[in-house]
């Protein structure tokens, strides 16, 4: 029977103890939200002890991992239109980068699509996408590979 969970986690300058309540079981997952922004731009190493009613212990291994808890920039964000065409230019700033991303929300569907999967120099995301006559609503969106985004609005009519 689960009495507890420790998490501890430790960096080069900083270290901290959670204990958690659990539940006995098969199977049993446990879900834990914690605020790293303490450790942000810095590796760290954690591990999971799970203890039981009669004081027995299984400590986890220990994994080392880079907390990233900042949200990417979009800076200088510019579009032309030339007939059809959108042509979209921004910069991004985010060392962790995995995509910038678009969804019309006046679409049939609206989706999330790839606008750049990788920065050019100077981080900059340039693509040119076809658009149908109409008013569109659009949704830029940048993430990085920890799930951190920032969004960004434009609207514009092509005719």
């Amino acid at each position: 029977n689960c009495l507890n969970i420790s998490l501890s986690l430790y960096s080069q300058n900083l270290s901290s103890n959670f204990i958690f309540n659990c539940s006995s079981g098969n199977n049993v997952r446990e879900n834990f939200y914690l605020n790293l922004s303490s450790y942000n731009g810095n590796f760290v190493i954690y591990y999971f002890n799970i203890s039981d009613i009669v004081n027995k212990s299984k400590l986890s291994g220990k994994t080392k991992i880079k907390v990233d808890t900042t949200s990417p920039e979009i800076t200088n964000l510019t579009y032309w239109i030339n007939e059809n065409h959108v042509l979209f230019r921004m910069i991004v700033k985010e060392n962790n980068f995995m995509s910038v991303q678009y969804m019309d929300a006046g679409a049939v569907y609206p989706r999330w699509n790839i606008l750049c999967t990788s920065l050019s120099n100077k981080n900059q995301c340039i693509r040119r996408i076809l658009f149908e006559n109409g008013g569109h609503n659009v949704t830029i969106r940048a993430l990085d590979k920890a799930g951190n985004s920032v969004y960004q609005d434009i609207n514009f009519t092509i005719t």
